[in-house]
């Protein structure tokens, strides 16, 4: 079976300060946001400028909750993405080639992400598709996947 979705590779999540960073686009520009970070967000262009534009929300949001002695936000301490993809594909009996084949990927980015490299939303969405798993972000960051 080979799973194939219409949505641009370059949409999709990165990981700045330890954090899951999700990115999207509209039709004029881009946003980010990160599920661990409530209240930070950004806007670009582009998918570049939107990174850099976060990052740059992101300095500030700290420097602001520091001058308020507020609690800092913490970067996930639950199942990363990888984590939790090696232990369903292992649950199933699946190798990193026989996904790879499936969602029409190289087995090489199966093992970066198992890794801890952060998928793009496209590829993640084939994973689950091909897995056949509901895949849930806490808020803070931690991620669950369930077989259907």
């Amino acid at each position: 079976m080979t799973v194939t979705l219409e949505r641009p590779a370059d949409i999709g999540p990165v990981i700045i300060d330890g954090h899951t960073v999700i990115l999207d686009s509209a039709e004029e520009n881009w946003a980010a946001f990160s599920p661990t970070i409530p209240g930070c967000i950004a806007t670009g262009a582009d998918r570049a400028e939107t990174i850099e534009n976060f990052r740059g929300a992101l300095a500030a949001h700290i420097a602001l909750l520091r001058d308020e002695g507020l609690p800092l936000p913490e970067p996930p301490n639950g199942p990363t993405f990888g984590q939790e993809l090696r232990r369903c594909r292992d649950e199933i009996g699946l190798t990193q080639r026989a996904l790879a084949e499936m969602i029409g990927r190289p087995q090489s980015m199966i093992a970066r992400i198992e890794k801890g490299v952060a998928p793009e939303l496209g590829t993640i969405q084939l994973i689950a598709a091909a897995l056949g798993v509901t895949i849930c972000v806490a808020p803070n960051g931690s991620v669950k996947m369930t077989l259907n």
